[in-house]
């Protein structure tokens, strides 16, 4: 049994907005050890089960929240219950930060001038990719064979959207949930203002002036398109990852080159900072400084920015 089949039988769905009422319930009722133990074993399964750790870290934090927002001592053990311990915590944190040291080690050792693969810079890609997608949506006669026909359980309509919200992506730079739901944009002279942007932490930032890549009024347009297709007005964060994260991932298979829909649909914030720092900023400053400054995350110095300043 797959993790959507186990949680469905044990729970009656797969997703926490559903059984998070059951859960707080019966954790009010356990009041012994054994029942506490039993509410434990039944409710690990779906911390824990067919799921990576970085998940079952976010998981573990929602449903303790959930415990205290019942009115659940935080002291009470079964607080303690859904608790990861520091050490794993602290070991993915070291992975993590090698992973990165890494990373940048190859870049500079690497020769190279903004080049990646298929000898193309940021901008290029960005460029190419949004005018190919753009050309395509606006295509006039679909016949039978065309690529929006690939899925009996798709639609034009759907299969638009798809293409609308990867242009979004790439060319405002803006998380996915923020495309779907929450962002608004706004004209300030040669730059945007995005608004209502998602705080990843509680540093973010809420409210960002930055570049576009396309034309404002067509991703006023579009984003009114995807939201429409997708009628996500309604629904909250969670049911919306859970709801379309895999058929959009999918669908960047359809209309991407593979290496580029291999990064996943994150990695549009990257290719978007990028390309504007090649394009407005010219290769000039420092990139780490601008990719903090337009993507809404808040400046914070580290040791070698005083000797850059310098």
């Amino acid at each position: 049994m797959n993790r959507d089949e186990v949680l469905n039988t044990l729970y009656g769905s797969r997703f926490w907005k559903d059984i998070e009422i059951d859960f707080t319930n019966e954790a009010k009722k356990a009041k012994s050890l054994k029942q506490q133990s039993e509410f434990f074993s039944k409710w690990s399964i779906y911390l824990f089960f067919e799921s990576e750790f970085p998940t079952i870290k976010n998981r573990s934090l929602t449903m303790r929240k959930s415990l205290v927002s019942a009115g659940i001592d935080e002291n009470n053990s079964l607080i303690s219950y859904f608790k990861i311990d520091k050490s794993l915590h602290q070991k993915s944190n070291e992975k993590y930060s090698k992973k990165i040291e890494i990373k940048l080690n190859e870049r500079l050792n690497k020769t190279y001038d903004n080049e990646t693969y298929n000898n193309e810079t940021p901008l290029k890609i960005a460029n190419m990719t949004i005018e190919k997608l753009i050309k395509n949506i606006n295509k006039k006669d679909i016949g039978k064979n065309d690529v929006f026909d690939i899925s009996n359980n798709s639609t034009r309509n759907r299969e638009l959207a798809y293409q609308k919200l990867i242009v979004l992506a790439i060319a405002t730079g803006r998380r996915q949930i923020e495309l779907l739901k929450m962002l608004e944009i706004a004209k300030k002279k040669d730059l945007v203002t995005y608004k209502n942007l998602a705080k990843k932490k509680k540093s973010d930032i809420s409210i960002v002036d930055a570049p576009i890549l396309i034309d404002i009024d067509i991703a006023k347009k579009y984003l009114r398109d995807v939201r429409e297709e997708f009628k996500t007005e309604k629904m909250d964060n969670k049911t919306i990852n859970s709801k379309y994260n895999s058929s959009i991932r999918k669908s960047m298979f359809r209309y991407l080159d593979e290496n580029l829909a291999n990064k996943g649909f994150h990695f549009f914030r990257a290719l978007y900072a990028k390309a504007c720092f090649e394009r407005f900023k010219n290769n000039i400053g420092d990139e780490n400084f601008y990719f903090t400054k337009i993507l809404g995350h808040k400046f914070k110095v580290n040791p070698a920015h005083p000797y850059q300043i310098k």
